[in-house]
C-alpha cells in the first residue's frame, strides 16, 4: 500500500473550524432549550419565539406532534381572553388565572384535536376551505359585520381572522364532519349504534303517536325531551332564521305552518319532533322535543382517546390512558362549570 503524502492531507481550515464551532454551539443551545422547555416550563418571549422556529413537541399523539408554538399560542389567548373579560367585568374562567390548569386545559383540547384530525384522516373526511368559510360566517355572524368580528377576535384573543380559522374554526368543522361520518358510516361502532338508535328511534315514534292523539306539546316536552335546557320551557327554542340550525331541523321548521307538528326528524344530535309556534317574516319560532343520540359520538371518541398512544414530555404534566385525558383533568372541569364575575367598579 502506498503512503499518503504528507501533502495530501488538508488540515482543518480556519472557516471550516468557524462552522464547527457554531454548529456545536447551536447544537447545545437546541438541547439547553428543550431541557427548559420540558424540566422547567420555561415560557418568555424568546423560548416562545424559538419555539416558532425549531419543531419542538408539546406532545406526541400517535405519532403525531402537538407543536409547542401552537401550545404557548392558545396560552396566550386563552390569557388575554381572561384578562380582557375581567377587566370589562364580564365573565370569565377562574381556571385561567391557575397557570397549572390553563396549560392542562389548553394541552388536553390540543391532544383531543390531534386525536380527531388522525380519525379525520384514518377515515377519509373531507374537508373544504368552503366548509371552513360556512363555519366562519356562521360564528362571526353572532358578532354582527365581518369588522365588528374581526375587531373582537384581535381584542379578544390577540388573533388575525386567519389565526381564527385555523385555531378555532377548522377544529369546530373537523369534530363535526368526524360526527356526520361516525353517524353515517354503518361500519364504525355499528353494534352499539343499532342498538341505541333504534330504542331512541322507537321512543321518538311513541311520542309523536301521543301528540297525535292529542297529548299537550309543552308539557310531554318538560317530561320527555332529552335537550333539558329547552325542556324547561316546553321545548321552546326561539326565534331563528335559515343558517342557524343543521339542515334537517331547520328544513323541516320552515316548511311548516304555524301550530304544526313534524313527523320524526334525525339530525347529528338525535330525533327530534318539532313544532312551529310563530312565524315572523325570515324568522321562525319552534320548540321541540329531543330523544339524543349524539352520546354516542362523544363516547366512542372518548374510547378513542383512550386507545390512542400519548406521551407529554413536559414537566409536571402526565396522561392517565385508562381516562384517556390528563390527569387531574377531571377536577379541573368540574370546577369549570361554575362561573365567577367580577363586581364593576364603581
Amino acid at each position: 500500500m502506498e503512503e499518503v503524502a504528507d501533502q495530501d492531507i488538508k488540515k482543518p481550515s480556519k472557516k471550516g473550524k468557524v462552522i464547527a464551532i457554531v454548529a456545536l454551539v447551536v447544537v447545545v443551545i437546541i438541547v439547553g432549550l428543550g431541557v427548559g422547555y420540558y424540566a422547567f416550563n420555561w415560557k418568555d418571549g424568546v423560548s416562545e419565539g424559538i419555539a416558532k422556529v425549531l419543531p419542538y413537541p408539546a406532545a406526541i399523539v400517535d405519532w403525531r406532534f402537538v407543536m409547542m408554538n401552537l401550545y404557548y399560542k392558545n396560552i396566550d389567548a386563552l390569557e388575554k381572553f381572561n384578562e380582557s373579560q375581567k377587566a370589562a367585568g364580564l365573565f370569565y374562567e377562574p381556571n385561567f388565572d391557575n397557570p397549572e390548569n390553563l396549560k392542562k386545559l389548553v394541552l388536553g383540547r390540543l391532544i383531543e384535536e390531534r386525536v380527531i384530525k388522525n380519525l379525520v384522516n384514518k377515515y377519509n373526511v373531507d374537508i373544504t376551505e368552503e366548509d371552513i368559510e360556512e363555519e366562519f360566517v356562521k360564528v362571526t355572524n353572532l358578532s354582527g359585520s365581518q369588522e365588528e368580528a374581526t375587531q373582537s377576535i384581535a381584542e379578544l384573543y390577540g388573533w388575525t381572522v386567519e389565526d381564527f380559522k385555523q385555531l378555532a374554526v377548522q377544529e369546530i368543522v373537523a369534530k363535526n364532519k368526524l360526527m356526520e361520518k361516525y353517524l353515517e358510516d354503518e361500519n364504525i361502532d355499528k353494534a352499539v349504534k343499532e342498538q341505541a338508535l333504534g330504542e331512541k328511534n322507537a321512543m321518538a315514534d311513541e311520542i309523536l303517536a301521543e301528540l297525535e292523539g292529542g297529548k299537550d306539546f309543552s308539557k310531554l316536552a318538560k317530561e320527555k325531551s332529552e335537550d333539558y335546557l329547552s325542556a324547561e320551557n316546553g321545548g321552546n327554542i326561539g326565534f331563528f332564521v335559515r343558517g342557524e340550525m343543521v339542515a334537517p331541523f331547520e328544513d323541516a321548521a320552515f316548511n311548516l305552518e304555524v301550530g304544526e307538528i313534524s313527523d320524526v326528524v334525525e339530525t347529528e344530535y338525535g330525533y327530534h319532533i318539532i313544532k312551529v309556534e310563530e312565524k315572523d317574516g325570515e324568522m321562525v319560532r319552534a320548540s321541540h322535543i329531543l330523544f339524543r343520540t349524539d352520546y354516542l359520538f362523544t363516547e366512542w371518541l372518548a374510547d378513542q382517546m383512550k386507545d390512542a398512544m400519548v406521551w407529554i414530555p413536559l414537566r409536571g404534566i402526565t396522561w392517565n390512558k385508562n381516562l384517556g385525558e390528563i390527569d387531574g383533568m377531571t377536577a379541573i372541569t368540574e370546577s369549570s362549570i361554575e362561573t365567577q364575575t367580577i363586581e364593576q367598579p364603581e
